[in-house]
């Protein structure tokens, strides 16, 4: 048996699953540039007048740039709907 660290059984991790995000009205998300000194990772969300998708390799990196980009636009003093930015899986 493989075991971790801890010396508890190793579990393998999920495999990440592909996401976009989109608002309530059906638009999407694609990713910009963060403001210099925002993040390390320098990534956001901008709405697209692209029809076409704008997928991130993980759940994980899609929720990091809609945090990033929640807490930009409520540190400029827009009132944020967290629930206009909804994490889709892409199949």
């Amino acid at each position: 048996m493989k075991l971790n660290k801890k010396g508890k059984p190793y579990v393998e991790p999920d495999k990440p699953v592909p996401c976009r995000v989109v608002d309530k009205q059906g638009g999407i998300y694609h990713a910009t540039n963060a403001p210099a000194g925002f993040c390390k990772c320098g990534i956001m969300l901008e709405v697209s007048t692209y029809s076409s998708d704008y997928v991130f390799p993980s759940r994980i990196k899609a929720s990091h740039a809609r945090e990033h980009t929640i807490r930009y636009l409520s540190q400029l003093g827009f009132d944020v709907d967290p629930s206009d930015y909804i994490i889709e899986v892409v199949k």
